[in-house]
C-alpha cells in the first residue's frame, strides 16, 4: 500500500460513521480511539487515551472474565471470538454492541489488540416494540351487503377510524377506502358476492382525521341472507415497523459482514508480508548493486521493477476485494459467473485456511446467474468460517472442498470437511438465530442463521445439511456438507 493509499485508508477507519474502532496495549491501555468510539462510549479520545479498558467501559461483574480473556490472548493465543456484548457508557448506561477483535503482531513491536464494534441498541429497541405491538389482539368487527353497505360495526370502529358507530352505519365502506385501493377492492367485493372468501386482504382506510390508515381484513358471505361478516386489523404501525424491520435486516446483514472485519484484517496482513518481503528484498539487492557496481544491466533493473510492480499489483488487488465486499450494494442484482465469485472468496478466505493448514480443492463449473454477488459471498464466507472452526483442532490431515454444478432442475452447490460431522441431535438446529456449540466467548450462533436468511429470503434457495464421509490423503473420516440449490 503506498502512502496516499494508507492515508486514505487511515483516514476511512478513523471517520468512519457508526463503527467504533479501539486499540489497546498488553496492559489494556488505550492507545486508540475513534470518533465512532466518542459517539457510542461518550468518552472523548483525550479521555480514553491511556486509560485501561475495564475503568472505561466494562461494568464491575466483567471486568475478571475480560481482563482474564486478553491475557490468555496475548500469552496463550486464545482469540476472542466476535459476539454481543453488554458495555458501559461515560454515564453508567448499557450499549448492546456487536463485538470483533483482531490482534496485530508485527516484527520487533509489541503486540496491540484491537476491537472494531457495532451498535446494536436501536435494534434491541426495536425488536421489543415489534414483539409487543403483536401482543395487541384489537379488531374491528362488520357486517355489510354484498354492495358494500355497512350494517352493523364495533364500537372499535371509534378508535380505529375516529368514526362513532352511528355514523357509519347504512354507509358504503367503498366512500372510505383510498383512491389507488378501489380497483383491487371491487374485485375482492366481487368474489365475495360469487361466494368466495377473502382470507387476507390489506387496502387503505380514510380516518375521521383526513389521514389513511392500513387495515388488513378477512370476510365471507353467508349466501342464506346474502350478507357479509368480517373482520379487520389496524396494520399501520405493522407496516411501518416491517418497513423498519426490512430496513433491520439489511444493517444486520451489513453488520454481520463489518463483523468479519477482525479476520479480514488478519488475513490481509497475512496475504501482505510474503509479497511486502519480496518487495523488500528486491528494492534492497537493487539498492546495493547501484552502490557496489559501476555498470548495472538494464535487463536486471527491469526485472526487478517488474517483481516489484507484480507485487504491488497482488497488494492493490487484495484491498479491492476487501473494499469490494463491504459496498453498500445489497439490493444490486447482476449476472456473475460463479466460478469468479468463488475465486473472490478463495482470495478473502486463503490466509486464513492456509494459517489453519486446511487443504482446500475446489470443483467449479462456469455457471452464470443474476444475483447480488456481495450477498452470496456473505452467505458463503460463513459456511467457510465454519468449516475451518470445525477443522481447526484436529490433529489429522484437515481437507475442505467445494463444489457447484448445474443440473437439469438446480444450480448446485456444495460445501463438504472431514471435520467430525454434527451430531445427529442438533443438526436440523443449526440455521435457529443464536444456535451454537461453541462456548459462548467463541460464537454467537448467528453466522450459519444469516447465511440462512440470505440463501432462503434474499435470494429464494434453499439450504441443507447432512454428514457424510469424507475421503482426505486416502483416508476417510466424518464430516458434514452444506448444499445449496438455486
Amino acid at each position: 500500500m503506498n502512502n496516499l493509499e494508507e492515508s486514505k485508508f487511515i483516514k476511512l477507519i478513523e471517520n468512519i460513521p457508526n463503527i467504533a474502532v479501539q486499540g489497546y496495549n498488553r496492559n489494556r491501555n488505550v492507545i486508540y480511539w475513534n470518533k465512532a468510539s466518542e459517539l457510542l462510549y461518550g468518552f472523548s479520545k483525550e479521555e480514553a487515551l491511556g486509560k485501561k479498558l475495564e475503568d472505561l467501559i466494562i461494568f464491575d461483574l466483567m471486568k475478571n472474565q475480560v481482563i482474564k480473556l486478553i491475557q490468555n490472548w496475548y500469552e496463550n493465543d486464545e482469540v476472542i471470538a466476535a459476539g454481543e456484548l453488554n458495555l458501559k457508557h461515560k454515564d453508567g448506561h448499557c450499549i448492546y454492541v456487536y463485538s470483533s477483535h483482531v490482534m496485530f503482531e508485527e516484527d520487533n513491536n509489541p503486540s496491540e489488540m484491537f476491537c472494531i464494534d457495532i451498535d446494536l441498541s436501536f435494534q434491541k429497541k426495536q425488536e421489543e416494540l415489534f414483539h409487543s405491538f403483536f401482543e395487541l389482539p384489537i379488531n374491528l368487527q362488520f357486517i355489510a351487503n354484498t354492495k358494500g353497505t355497512i350494517l352493523q360495526v364495533n364500537n372499535t370502529v371509534k378508535s380505529m377510524l375516529g368514526y362513532e358507530r352511528e355514523e357509519l352505519i347504512n354507509t358504503s365502506f367503498m366512500d372510505l377506502v383510498h383512491p389507488d385501493d378501489i380497483e383491487a377492492t371491487v374485485k375482492k367485493m366481487k368474489k365475495l358476492e360469487d361466494g368466495e372468501s377473502i382470507h387476507y386482504f390489506e387496502n387503505r382506510y380514510r380516518h375521521a382525521n383526513g389521514k389513511f390508515i392500513n387495515l388488513a381484513w378477512s370476510a365471507v358471505t353467508n349466501k342464506a341472507d346474502n350478507l357479509v361478516y368480517g373482520s379487520a386489523q389496524n396494520i399501520t404501525e405493522a407496516k411501518l415497523i416491517e418497513l423498519e424491520k426490512n430496513k433491520q435486516e439489511r444493517i444486520v446483514l451489513h453488520q454481520s459482514r463489518i463483523a468479519a472485519v477482525g479476520e479480514m484484517l488478519g488475513n490481509i496482513a497475512h496475504q501482505w508480508r510474503q509479497p511486502l518481503s519480496v518487495i523488500s528484498t528486491a528494492a534492497t539487492g537493487l539498492k546495493l548493486s547501484l552502490e557496489f557496481e559501476e555498470k548495472i544491466d538494464k535487463k536486471e533493473i527491469a526485472n526487478t521493477l517488474d517483481i516489484v510492480n507484480d507485487n504491488v499489483q497482488y497488494l492493490s488487488k487484495t484491498i479491492d476485494d476487501f473494499r469490494n465486499f463491504f459496498k453498500d450494494d445489497l439490493t444490486l442484482l447482476k449476472e456473475s459467473n460463479l466460478k469468479d465469485t468463488f475465486k473472490k472468496i478463495r482470495n478473502l478466505t486463503s490466509a486464513s485456511f492456509d494459517n489453519s493448514f486446511i487443504k482446500y480443492s475446489q470443483d467449479i463449473d462456469d455457471i452464470y446467474l443474476v444475483l447480488n454477488e456481495n450477498l452470496l459471498i456473505q452467505a458463503l464466507i460463513n459456511l467457510y468460517n465454519n468449516s475451518k472452526d470445525a477443522l481447526i483442532d484436529k490433529k489429522y490431515s484437515r481437507c475442505f472442498f467445494v463444489s457447484v454444478k448445474k443440473n437439469k432442475k438446480n444450480i448446485v452447490i456444495k460445501i463438504s470437511d472431514n471435520g467430525g460431522g454434527i451430531k445427529d441431535t442438533i443438526i436440523d438446529k443449526i440455521f435457529d438465530p443464536y444456535f451454537t456449540t461453541k462456548h459462548e466467548s467463541i460464537g454467537t450462533g448467528i453466522g450459519l442463521y444469516m447465511t440462512n436468511q440470505i440463501i432462503t429470503k434474499q435470494m429464494k434457495g434453499n439450504t441443507s445439511v447432512k454428514n457424510i464421509e469424507f475421503e482426505c490423503d486416502g483416508n476417510k473420516y466424518p464430516g458434514a456438507e452444506f448444499t445449496i440449490k438455486f
